[in-house]
């Protein structure tokens, strides 16, 4: 049996997080989710992401907080986002007013892309 891709939601928003969390699980993914960033590199040591989806306002030093964990591991990392931002090769944008099957598919292409 295939090993489950684990994600790791950090989202302020209650209702968000909730919403992610269920589709996600119900999509096949492991999913842990946290409301803030304070223990991310705690998280990320003991849960062992392939990806992180992190609302991108509570990362307030974007390239220390992916370098920092791209320092721990390959991880893809996906911001929720309300501003358009050009995508880098781990780093990927997604609007806020996503369609949770739109971020389903996101991360299944790109975690067969990272095999």
């Amino acid at each position: 049996m295939r090993e489950k891709t684990k994600v790791l939601v950090i989202e302020e928003d209650i209702g968000s997080l909730t919403r992610l969390y269920l589709g996600l699980s119900q999509a096949g993914f492991n999913v842990e989710v946290s409301d803030n960033m304070n223990e991310i590199l705690q998280r990320v040591n003991r849960f062992k992401p392939q990806v992180i989806l992190v609302n991108y306002a509570l990362t307030v030093n974007k390239e220390n907080f992916t370098s920092i964990i791209n320092n721990k591991a390959s991880i893809i990392i996906l911001y929720l986002t309300d501003i358009d931002q050009p995508q880098e090769e781990n780093i990927q944008m997604i609007k806020k007013t996503f369609k949770l099957n739109e971020v389903v598919e996101k991360i299944k292409k790109l975690t067969r892309r990272k095999k």
